[in-house]
């Protein structure tokens, strides 16, 4: 991953000293929630709230300050180390400000005080924001402090004023590179300089010293620029974008870039303390590295060029590093720099320090750190871009020092960020796609108002128009401001209303990110000055910047710019945006620049104008020159000086200045060329190889035995095969070797610790020491003779290698013989497979089987198994992970796909939620609120909520489309707070819930945009002033309603809408009484007054009593209130209505007589009638008692069921015996819960979404309320709430939850786990290990110590002896190990030793290194040319050069021993092998590369190379047309290269062509020749298929590089096959056939008539030529038949002069379309057939004239009448009577011809009517050769040439002329058109004009208007087919078009006299149309190839077709036409004939 960060070059000095933009607040146009107000906070007192704010549309919103909340602070703390601080912001003040209120603004511990009215008078204006009047203050504090800490805040002093505040920015003063501390933005103004003993204030004028030759910005002089400074440019170090690979920071959490690090485990130590992020001071670091730990990383840098590799590392050491200690950074195994401490102190090796300061005492982990330092440090290395990087510690075991990192920064280097490809230092030479390189090697987008694009390359900037161009200007390019330049504007003049921000305020926000001049509420009318002073010497300046307008800016208004006060461009607005950039030729030493905004309509608000990203440049004369005229013309210069080896030229002083060190050559102090002797590498600034180390006399080399080291005694490497090991630095004999004299031997066999060969201080394990000189094997060990390793002899088993018969085998978990392990299993990669060591192919390194690196992408080592495993959350998926994209936010969790809590259902192979709960969606793998569906629900998953959710996604109603509380608009909302409604304006009500104004239910359409309330009421309501009320007494029973009776009664049950009983009742609900007061029974949900009247009740008990009628039927009436009963009843005539005794029955059960006395059942029979339905029993019709289930009821005398009896009736659905509420039965029907949403028999079956259904129970329950944030999730199956395991919260049954899912951590699946090795485990917390493992912080890790070679270890020596062969049991380097009686014992091999065995107390080598062979169990070394041997140091079975030839260096050949070949050395002077030459050096360009290959350009001989002089070549068709044959010339020899020459065309294979070479002579006086390359195509060729021609230089042309390559666009040529050809040959007869033909048929038609067909032919004939100049590419058979239809076939006429040939100066060309015809498109040359027509018909004329007056002579007759010209009216013409005179005369006339013979008669009438119809005769010349005199004239005009040449001049009049010329035959014909037909029919009206309108139906007036319609056509056709020939689909359609009109006309109404000629025209046209229609299909086929060869050929023929039925039509009607005529002029002929017979 490329990380690109973006940082200014600043090359000029003005840019050296800057007011940087440091932070801003409140700029954007956004819309603030309680969670964003752009961190301002609301301070009261102790009390911290949500800051208050005021949002303003698309203005966005300000924080404001009012009576309840006087206080606001930014939470964001800043820490800043500037020069100096120049804040800006904007207050607006409205309501009541008073004098004395003022505004405080805090910057940190800076208080600044501002009255309310600073200025004299307040300019204010309606803000819009809040309707009011308020004025606008923009204020500005300056800080003189460096260093400032702490928050911004505002508080303001004021009893009723109210405060708006935007645009806070701080911008910082940086001083001048030279300076430490400065008082201005001037070079000139430093304070303290930042090389001592400068002169103040122009510290710029002192250098650095030769040993710190680099300046740093503010800092010191350096021996290098610091990395992020890297470019030294103009005596300073200055910052260069540079593209970072990787930019790790330790955070307190591990980040994906430090996933792809991983520690370096120090072998020695496996028990240190684990490596952490830890917190150190305000930052975390990565450590505490101890030992030789260390960390690694695996980088594959792509995408990006690079220059060198920069590394930038962060560390701190703590403690003081001790001696003889060192931390490196090493790159793919080899050391590139150093920190180390030898006895004088602390140094750095090729590490540059940049910043390092001492740092606090701190303890970690118990342990005290002191004497800590911080140390920034960088580095460049040369390497490739896959690379792997380790920084490793050697440090003593015993020390308590260590080191930490903080950062680590990889970067491109010296190459520009977004480069593909650097080629040198600081240059880019490709960029990448959509970028741009500039002058300063930098790749840019080139999108900028001062850039341009020059090519597909290279983007030029203002600066960059002249070499020695510099900007002076950079200005208002963001929101900072520099305050000592803005004040150099000066406003000379302004009118109307400018500056309402306040007095002196120039400057507005625009667009949230530029401060701009001018701009809203600034400049309207105004004209600002600044004056430049440019003192250096220059010819121009270039200025460019953005005008900007206001929305509203007037047309009259203008935007002025002026230049040494003369206008120089006026401009308005076109325009919201107008980019502008200008050159001006400048020399004087000031500048006077203005601007003005004027207009007498301009304002403030809409109409003002503003101007941004304003930059000047100058462009300054060459360096030296003192004045000039442009950059290359200097009036006076300075001689520039000439520097010696080792110095540079500075440009800038005109003086030599040292290189740097070590530096031989250079071309500026960072741009090293060449090294001295002994250096390497110019690019790293002169180095030491690798095997030496620099000191006071240079490069010098390590000691003998070491490879790589830091100095003289400190060592890093040792050398192999010197049989030592590095031990504190220092390469030491390993065991089994002393030390004799610097050089290692070997020690008695077996021996360990030796100091000769002829002692021995200890033997190897397994061997016991038995004398002094003598090491035997141990009798209970065995020797691996493949490992050359004691192992114990086993104790149990089958196999024991101790024993003669061993029987061992792979797998049974004893090393022997072959094997070199024997874990006992067969797993692939676990160290051992196959009795082999095995491990993963991820692992870089391995030692006996165990892995010690996992260097590879993706993958780290795990310590504990010495395995590699998937590093997860690195980014990088590799090995068993499903994904890996180091994020939380997305669906992979621990490099497995998952989904999240709220997803009910998941699809784990993909991590995609499936189903989510009601109110959510899915997105992805999780669920997210569903803003518009009305449910407000909380989604965890995401940091997102739903603060509202009306049901739609609309802004402005209260709430907005996220669902977030808006305010409404402020004509419905009175009062709004925090985007919450108060207060509702009249007509809306406040729904306290959404904090919104609504309408109510009662409403059907309600206005929330006006205010207007309701608009529409819900039916049952009206309308009555915005609100709707119910309307009672409608019977319809609204939401507001209890009931409506559609009465006003009272005590009817409902009165008023709402529900009452009357008042005996006792119990009253929904206006039905239940009970009532005492004396009264309720009957029908009425209480009515209890009467018994045959009952009295007295003293002595029941009564009966005898009652009157009268009193009776009072008694009924008071009781039953039953008046229809009895109201007709009289005392005389009751009997047939129901007495009184009867209804005591009916109401009281009790049978009685009119005496009281009982009566039996048939006293009533005779009554009885039918009974109701359901009744058991009746009474005269009236029921008494009902069947079971049934109630009576008296009042309707009906059986109504009973319900609640548990007894279903038929009228019932159920009956549950009770009147519970939906149980499912109610009131005996069937009803669910309201929540029920499928309620089938009284069972629910689904509920709504908010409910849960239970299955079981058929009912809708409440879902559980389940709080997650205390772990427990709601169950959607069983409504219930559970725990989830992994969410880190305990809950439940939950023992533990550690939030993961690693086992062995304490925690696994919630329950307590220890981990494997654990013996007893509490709590998750491991108390006691298993056997062989012992408890080191709550960890079990093996035992080292205790004989069990268990986890880790490799061995267990039970000792702890270093160097011993098992030390901290691992093997030692060099040592084998085997096991006896639980012991390790271990051995090293002899000198030069692969592989060796311990057998018998004795190791013998099984095998050497390479280079060596065993003889006598030594190592032996082969000969120099052996790689290998066999028995003899000269037997190679391999050697290091191939053939093991002997590689001879005076011949020019070296010995490669990677190649094993002897290669040449290009560079050597020698020409050797491949090598064409070899100057003695690897520079390209001088005409032997650094390949040592000839070079274009140069001829070499004897390794001396010159540069050819250019050769000048020429090339050209042959003809104008095909691309076949072209023509080379020039001044080479082509007589003999000619034949030499080679051709390649792109996308061509070799047998794909063909060409032949012929050289012809030119200039026989010169022997001039030339070459003509005859091409051959055998398929087909266009442009994109670009021809290559190879022209060799030289005679001999052995030379490859000696050639000239030419490329040369080719024709487009279609290729056809023989088949294609053989078709268009046969088109070719044809043709030829009908040529022959109508040149036949021309002369018969004049003599026999027919030549108005034969007219029509030629006219076909010029539709026919014209289609081929279509832009499209025909068939072939069509090609063919267009070009041999010529009309110089028919129409031959020789070419008297040669106009417009290529060698003419003024020759041009027509489309190519007409140059395959052979067109030329001069004029002239185009109306040669019309002249010599109209010439023929002009002599024809005149010789009838001349053949009249001979027969009048003859005649001797004077009656012939002159012509005369007549003018008639259709009255004259109806009216005109016969002159008898002239009768008489014709008559005689008539007698006198008539008796003349036959032919002179025949010659005379033919003569006379030619001349009568001459005009006529020439209409019809014209009218067929207008196609093409239109298009002769049309050419001329439209194709380019050179129209200064007096031919081209006089064809250019001509073509006009005729043009008018066809103007005023179109306006005839218009004419003729619009005469009467009366006199188109007259005799001398005819004989001009007939030729128009011959064959028309002139009495239709719209068939007379034919004539010019089809000219139109015609003009028409032509013009399309000339103008648009590059637009072949727009040239093909238009003509088309033309063509269906033409048609469109011919069928909307015949214009023609008779049918026959309809047909003749007709189908000729529909055949053109059909032809321009297939063109139209081969034009779309052109451009998308969509037809086939097959069907491309068929439309062809199709084309022919047309064409030939056009033209055979016209042979059919003219073969008709002969026939007529042949038959007429039978009788002439036989009359002819028959007086000749007679006379004989």
């Amino acid at each position: 991953m490329i990380i690109q960060f973006q940082v200014i070059l600043l090359y000029l000095q003005f840019a050296n000293c800057e007011w940087l933009q440091l932070a801003q607040y409140l700029t954007t146009n956004k819309t603030f929630n309680n969670l964003d107000t752009d961190g301002f906070i609301n301070i009261d007192g102790d009390n911290i709230g949500y800051s208050q704010y005021i949002s303003c549309g698309e203005n966005g919103s300000y924080i404001v300050l009012n009576q309840s909340q006087r206080n606001v602070q930014n939470n964001n703390q800043f820490y800043w180390s500037y020069q100096m601080y120049f804040i800006t912001f904007e207050l607006i003040f409205y309501n009541s400000w008073k004098t004395g209120d003022f505004v405080n603004y805090s910057f940190g511990s800076n208080t600044f005080k501002f009255d309310s009215n600073p200025i004299s008078v307040p300019q204010y204006y309606d803000w819009k924001c809040i309707n009011q009047k308020s004025f606008q203050q923009v204020l500005n504090a300056t800080v003189d402090t460096k260093y400032v800490s702490g928050y911004h805040s505002f508080n303001i002093s004021t009893s009723q004023g109210n405060l708006a505040i935007k645009n806070l920015i701080i911008s910082g003063l940086r001083c001048s590179p030279y300076c430490l501390t400065c008082s201005g933005v001037s070079a000139d103004q430093c304070l303290t300089c930042v090389i001592s003993g400068s002169a103040i204030p122009n510290c710029q004028q002192t250098e650095c010293a030769i040993a710190t030759p680099y300046i740093v910005r503010n800092q010191a002089c350096f021996k290098k620029c610091h990395i992020d400074q890297a470019l030294y440019f103009k005596r300073s170090c200055v910052p260069y974008p540079i593209a970072l690979f990787m930019n790790l920071y330790i955070s307190q959490n591990t980040t994906l870039l430090q996933n792809r690090w991983q520690p370096i485990y120090d072998r020695e130590s496996p028990g240190a303390d684990p490596l952490n992020n830890i917190a150190f001071e305000n930052y975390y670091i990565y450590g505490i590295f101890k030992h030789k730990q260390g960390y690694l990383s695996t980088l594959n840098l792509t995408d990006q060029g690079t220059y060198l590799i920069g590394i930038r590392i962060e560390l701190i050491l703590f403690n003081a590093m001790p001696d003889k200690s060192s931390i490196s950074l090493q790159i793919n195994g080899t050391y590139k720099a150093h920190i180390y401490k030898d006895g004088s102190g602390l140094k750095f090796d090729q590490f540059m320090i940049q910043n390092q300061e001492s740092k606090p005492d701190f303890t970690y982990s118990d342990i005290s750190y002191n004497s800590n330092y911080y140390y920034v440090l960088y580095t460049y290395v040369n390497i490739s871009n896959y690379f792997i990087i380790k920084l490793v510690g050697n440090y003593p075991a015993s020390s308590s020092a260590g080191w930490g990192i903080r950062s680590i920064q990889i970067s491109s280097g010296q190459c520009p960020q977004n480069c593909q490809k650097c080629d040198s230092q600081f240059k880019c030479s490709i960029c990448k796609q959509n970028q741009w390189i500039t002058a300063s090697g930098q790749c840019s987008s080139c999108s900028e108002n001062y850039q341009k694009k020059i090519n597909a390359t290279y983007c030029q900037g203002l600066d960059d128009q002249t070499p020695y161009s510099e900007y002076l200007v950079k200005e208002f390019i963001d929101l900072s401001i520099n305050p000592e330049t803005y004040k150099y504007y000066e406003l000379l003049h302004q009118q109307g209303s400018n500056f309402f921000k306040g007095e002196g305020i120039f400057y507005s926000i625009w667009n949230q990110k530029f401060r701009i001049f001018g701009g809203p509420q600034i400049w309207a009318q105004a004209k600002f000055q600044r004056i430049y002073e440019i003192n250096d010497p220059h010819h121009s300046v270039s200025f460019a910047f953005i005008i900007i307008f206001g929305p509203t800016f007037p047309e009259n208004g203008l935007f002025i710019f002026y230049l040494e006060n003369q206008i120089q461009f006026e401009i308005t607005s076109t325009d919201q945006e107008i980019t502008f950039e200008y050159l001006y030729l400048h020399t004087a030493k000031t500048l006077n620049v203005q601007w003005e905004c004027k207009g007498p309509n301009n304002e403030p608000f809409n109409a003002y104008c503003g101007f941004y990203k304003y930059y000047l440049a100058v462009h300054y004369c060459q360096p030296g020159c003192q004045s000039c005229t442009n950059q290359n013309v200097c009036s006076t210069t300075i001689t520039p000086a000439s520097c010696l080896d080792g110095k540079y030229l500075d440009i800038y002083k005109n003086e030599c200045k040292q290189c740097s060190k070590n530096c031989k050559l250079c071309t500026s102090l960072q741009n090293c060329q060449e090294c001295l002797d002994g250096y390497i590498d110019p690019s790293l600034g002169c180095i030491c190889d690798i095997k030496k180390f620099e000191d006071t006399s240079g490069c010098s080399d390590c000691s003998q035995d070491c490879n790589q080291c830091i100095n003289q005694i400190f060592c890093l490497e040792c050398r192999p095969g010197s049989f030592k090991v590095l031990v504190n630095n220092e390469c030491v004999c390993q065991d089994g070797y002393f030390d004799d004299s610097t050089v290692c031997k070997n020690c008695i066999t077996n021996c360990k610790k030796c100091t000769n060969n002829s002692d021995c201080s200890e033997c190897f394990e397994g061997f016991i020491k038995r004398d002094p000189v003598q090491c035997d094997q141990d009798s209970n060990f065995y020797q691996s003779t493949l490992l050359q390793q004691m192992f114990p002899c086993p104790t149990n088993g089958s196999c024991n290698p101790c024993s003669s018969n061993s029987n061992c085998n792979c797998g049974d978990q004893i090393i022997y013989d072959s094997e070199q392990c024997d874990d006992g299993n067969q797993i692939e990669h676990d160290g051992c497979h196959n009795c082999q060591f095995s491990v993963q192919v991820e692992c870089t390194m391995q030692i006996n089987g165990k892995c010690h690196e996992c260097a590879t992408l993706g993958w780290y080592l795990d310590q504990t198994t010495f395995t590699c495993k998937e590093q997860c959350r690195d980014g990088l998926k590799v090995g068993t992970e499903q994904c890996d994209d180091a994020t939380d936010n997305t669906n992979c969790f621990n490099c497995r796909f998952f989904c999240k809590s709220d997803c009910q259902s998941c699809d784990l192979t993909k991590g995609v939620c499936t189903k989510c709960r009601e109110g959510l969606e899915i997105e992805k793998n999780y669920c997210k609120n569903k803003c518009g569906d009305g449910i407000i629900v909380s989604a965890p998953d995401i940091d997102y909520y739903e603060e509202c959710d009306d049901a739609n996604n609309q802004d402005n109603d209260g709430c907005s489309k996220g669902c977030k509380f808006q305010c409404q608009n402020i004509s419905i909302c009175k009062i709004c707070l925090n985007n919450q409604c108060q207060q509702c304006q009249y007509g809306y009500f406040l729904n306290k819930i959404m904090n919104k104004c609504e309408c109510g239910l009662s409403c059907l359409s309600c206005d929330y945009s006006f205010g207007k309330g309701c608009t529409q009421c819900q039916h049952g309501y009206e309308l009555r002033n915005k609100i709707c009320y119910p309307i009672c007494g409608d019977s319809y029973v609204t939401s507001h309603e209890q009931c409506d009776d559609g009465n006003m009664n009272i005590e009817d049950g409902c009165h008023q809408c709402q529900y009452t009983c009357e008042q005996t009742c006792e119990l009253c609900l929904f206006g039905e009484c239940l009970s009532c007061y005492e004396k009264y029974q309720l009957q029908n949900g009425r209480c009515q007054l209890l009467i018994l009247p045959y009952l009295n009740q007295s003293e002595e008990g029941i009564v009966k009593v005898t009652l009157s009628y009268e009193e009776q039927l009072n008694l009924l009436k008071d009781q039953y209130y039953d008046f229809d009963l009895f109201e007709n009843c009289t005392q005389n005539n009751c009997n047939t209505y129901i007495s009184y005794l009867d209804l005591v029955y009916l109401f009281h059960r009790i049978r009685v007589d009119l005496q009281g006395n009982e009566v039996s059942e048939n006293y009533i029979e005779k009554y009885e009638q039918t009974c109701p339905i359901n009744c058991e029993s009746c009474f005269h019709g009236l029921c008494i008692t009902c069947t079971l289930g049934y109630h009576l009821d008296l009042d309707n005398d009906t059986c109504n069921p009973i319900c609640g009896d548990q007894y279903i009736t038929i009228e019932e659905l159920c009956d549950d015996g009770n009147n519970i509420i939906q149980d499912g039965c109610f009131n005996c029907q069937y009803q669910c819960q309201e929540v029920c949403t499928n309620c089938q028999y009284g069972r629910c079956k689904a509920c709504i979404e908010s409910y849960f259904f239970d299955i079981k129970k058929g009912r809708c329950l409440e879902r559980t309320i389940c709080f997650e944030s205390q772990g427990y999730y709601y169950d959607g199956k069983q409504n219930n709430c559970y725990s989830k395991c992994g969410d880190s919260i305990k809950a439940g049954k939950e023992q533990c939850d550690d939030g993961n899912v690693t086992p062995y951590d304490g925690c696994f699946e919630c329950q307590y786990q220890c981990e494997l090795l654990c013996q007893t485990c509490q709590q998750g917390r491991c108390v006691d290990c298993q056997i062989g493992y012992k408890l080191s912080m709550d960890k079990c890790i093996t035992d080292c110590g205790d004989g069990l070679i268990l986890g880790s270890e490799q061995c267990d020596d039970v000792n702890t002896i270093p160097r011993d062969g098992c030390t901290n049991c691992l093997i030692d380097p060099g040592f084998n190990c085997i096991t006896l009686d639980k012991k390790s014992y271990c051995y090293t091999c002899k000198s030069y030793c692969n592989k060796c065995e311990y057998i018998n107390g004795q190791i013998n080598c099984i095998s050497c290194q390479k280079g060596y062979f065993l003889a006598s169990n030594e190592c032996i070394k082969c000969s120099d040319q052996c790689e290998e041997c066999l028995n003899s140091p000269n037997n190679c079975i391999n050697c290091k050069i191939e053939n093991c030839q002997k590689c001879d260096n005076k011949e020019g050949f070296y010995s490669d021993f990677k190649l094993k070949k002897c290669i040449t050395k290009c560079g050597d002077m020698i020409v050797a092998g491949q090598e064409q030459c070899d100057d003695g050096n690897i520079i390209n360009n001088d005409g032997c590369n650094s390949q040592c290959e000839f070079e274009k350009g140069f001829t070499c001989y004897n390794n001396l190379c010159q540069k050819i002089q250019q050769k000048y070549i020429e090339f050209n068709y042959s003809n104008t047309t095909t691309t076949n044959c072209l023509h080379l010339k020039g001044d080479l020899d082509f007589k003999s290269i000619c034949p030499k020459i080679t051709s390649e065309i792109d996308l061509f294979a070799t047998y794909e062509f063909n060409y032949t070479l012929t050289p012809f002579e030119i200039n026989k006086t010169q022997s001039q020749y030339g070459c003509e390359i005859q091409f051959q195509f055998f398929k087909t060729i266009t442009e994109t298929n670009l021809i290559h021609l190879i022209i060799p230089l030289s005679v001999d042309g052995q030379r490859l590089l000696d050639e000239y390559r030419i490329t040369i666009i080719p024709r487009k040529q279609i290729y056809y096959s023989q088949e294609q050809k053989q078709q268009a040959e046969s088109v070719v007869a044809t043709s030829n056939k009908f040529q022959l033909l109508l040149q036949f048929t021309g002369p018969i038609s004049i003599l026999l008539g027919g030549i108005s067909f034969f007219w029509t032919i030629l006219e076909i004939l010029t539709w026919i030529n014209n289609f081929y100049f279509l832009n499209i590419e025909y068939p072939l058979n069509v090609k063919i038949f267009f070009q041999k239809f010529q009309w110089d076939d028919i129409f031959y006429i020789p070419d008297f002069v040669s106009l417009n040939t290529p060698n003419d100066p003024f020759y041009f060309q027509p489309p190519l379309k007409f140059q395959e015809k052979n067109v030329n498109p001069l004029f002239i040359k185009n109306i040669q057939i019309f002249s010599c027509l109209i010439s023929i018909a002009i002599i024809i004329y005149f010789i009838s004239i001349i053949t009249i007056k001979l027969f009048k002579l003859k005649l001797r007759s004077n009656q012939f009448l002159s012509h005369k010209i007549y003018i008639f009216t259709k009255c004259q013409l109806e009216n005109q009577q016969p002159n008898t005179t002239q009768n008489k005369q014709s008559q005689a006339l008539n007698k006198n011809v008539k008796n003349l013979p036959y032919f002179a008669l025949l010659i005379f009438t033919t003569a006379l009517d030619y001349q009568y119809n001459f005009w006529s005769k020439i209409q019809s010349i014209i009218n067929l050769l207008l196609l093409d005199i239109f298009m002769a004239c049309i050419l001329q005009l439209y194709c380019p040439k050179p129209n200064n040449h007096y031919i081209i001049v006089i064809n250019n009049f001509l073509a006009v002329c005729f043009l008018i010329l066809s103007l005023v035959i179109y306006y005839v014909y218009l004419y003729v058109s619009s005469k009467h037909q009366l006199l188109l029919n007259h005799s001398i009206f005819k004989k001009k004009y007939l030729s128009i309108y011959e064959a028309l139906n002139f009495k239709n007036k719209t068939a007379l208007r034919y004539c010019y319609f089809n000219m139109i056509r015609k003009f028409a056709f032509i013009l399309f087919l000339v103008v648009l020939y590059d637009k072949p689909i727009i040239q093909t359609t238009f003509c088309c078009l033309s063509c269906f009109m033409n048609l469109a006309f011919l069928f909307y109404q015949n214009p023609f006299n008779s049918k026959s000629v309809f047909i003749q025209i007709g189908i000729p046209e529909v055949c053109i149309f059909f032809i321009v229609s297939l063109a139209v299909v081969i034009a779309f086929n052109d451009l998308h190839n969509i037809l086939s060869d097959a069907a491309k050929q068929l439309i062809g023929w199709m084309i022919i077709v047309l064409m030939s039925l056009s033209i055979a039509i016209q042979m059919i009607f003219l073969l008709i036409e002969f026939y007529h005529r042949l038959k007429s002029n039978f009788k002439s002929l036989k009359y002819l004939i028959c007086p000749q017979k007679q006379q004989s």
